[in-house]
């Protein structure tokens, strides 16, 4: 995974306004199999972290692997996540429905 120093800048900011100290990571099955979920969070006594361009990130490794082609990035005051690996829609028999935004219903 990779952070940009913009994205850095509006995490800090966002973690020091509500009192948290970290990115939490989780890999999550979707319809369009699985993806990863961004959160901010607390450190815990005894999680396990890794810092990621100045950033304290909780992941396990099998996140840790899926992200390891992730990039968090701003634009106009707004952080997006570059995923090469991102599920992608697919066609309507999928059994997402409109859950993806395709305009497709299960």
């Amino acid at each position: 995974m990779k952070i940009t120093l913009e994205a850095k800048d509006i995490l800090l900011d966002m973690m020091n306004n509500n009192d948290l100290d970290c990115l939490w990571v989780l890999l999550e099955e979707s319809c369009q199999g699985w993806g990863l979920n961004f959160t901010l969070a607390k450190k815990k006594e005894g999680d396990d972290f890794v810092t990621v361009d100045g950033i304290d990130v909780l992941m396990d490794q099998s996140t840790a692997n899926r992200s390891e082609h992730v990039t968090l990035f701003a634009q106009d005051g707004k952080l997006f996540v570059e995923d090469p690996e991102a599920a992608t829609c697919g066609d309507c028999d999928s059994g997402c429905g409109s859950s993806c935004g395709s305009g497709c219903h299960a």
